[in-house]
């Protein structure tokens, strides 16, 4: 035990030695150095990511490493930190288990679906449309995610069936209505809706417009998607084609305000 003081002793009394002879460089703003032996830190940004490593003497430990030997018994300096000794002092086995990243995504995973499960939640989802829909769009967020829920509403006993069979129900309408596609009518479809969305919240309105032309050329009223819309089982995905109806009706005021412009224009025009 005297040899190791010995040689942390010895090791300080190096790094002191070091650090008193390292020159200080220029203050930090605001930054108060405690003693004029001290370095004080220097500011980096951004620029120095992109240099090569030109830093002086000045920016490395001025300790020599290969003389360190001469100075310790490096015998046992190596027994001290040992790699057998230390396993010695700690159970491998039991720190590995609390590092192993598998082991932290379940906790993870499974903290989260007790977060997405809370009882007061699901409650609400059973009588209330847009609880529902914030819940279950959380739910099915994620395949994971989704097989972990029905994992925790079993119905293999009366208890349970009792418990968990109304909210699982509507879970499994909510989920196949939103992964199965849906007929609207003769030529109309969820796929087509979702194809539709994903144009609009990528690009905007303007992307809708040549899908638009072609339904108002062919004459179909607002009504039509109005009603198309209305018979989607999905409460998520009908609320989220409500935009697409709606830009639809603008679409044909729009065309209307333009054929009368240019009757007016041709009425003009003859006079």
């Amino acid at each position: 035990m005297r040899a190791h003081f010995a040689i942390i002793g010895t090791v300080s009394v190096l790094l002191a030695a070091s650090n008193a002879a390292v020159p200080s460089s220029a203050s930090v703003p605001g930054l108060q150095v405690g003693t004029p032996n001290k370095r004080s830190l220097r500011s980096y940004n951004m620029y120095d990511l992109d240099q090569e490593d030109t830093e002086s003497e000045e920016e490395r430990a001025s300790i020599n490493v290969s003389k360190l030997d001469d100075l310790i018994d490096a015998k046992k300096l190596d027994d001290v930190v040992d790699p057998k000794k230390i396993s010695g002092l700690l159970n491998a086995k039991k720190l590995d288990d609390l590092v192993d990243a598998k082991k932290i995504d379940e906790l993870i995973d499974s903290k989260k679906i007790d977060e997405l499960m809370d009882p007061a939640k699901m409650e609400a989802a059973l009588t209330n449309v847009d609880d529902q829909i914030s819940l279950f769009s959380k739910w099915i967020a994620t395949p994971g995610t989704e097989k972990a829920v029905v994992a925790r509403l079993p119905v293999n006993t009366p208890e349970k069936l009792k418990k968990n069979m109304p909210i699982l129900s509507k879970f499994n309408d909510f989920r196949t209505s939103y992964h199965n596609n849906q007929q609207l009518n003769d030529w109309l479809d969820t796929k087509m809706l979702d194809e539709l969305l994903n144009r609009l919240q990528t690009n905007g309105p303007g992307a809708l417009r040549k899908n638009f032309a072609v339904w108002n050329g062919k004459n179909v009223p607002s009504k039509q998607i109005d009603d198309a819309v209305a018979a989607v089982k999905n409460p998520l995905k009908q609320k989220q084609y409500t935009a697409i109806k709606e830009y639809y009706k603008m679409f044909i005021d729009m065309e209307k305000g333009k054929a009368k412009k240019a009757a007016a224009a041709a009425a003009l025009a003859k006079h």
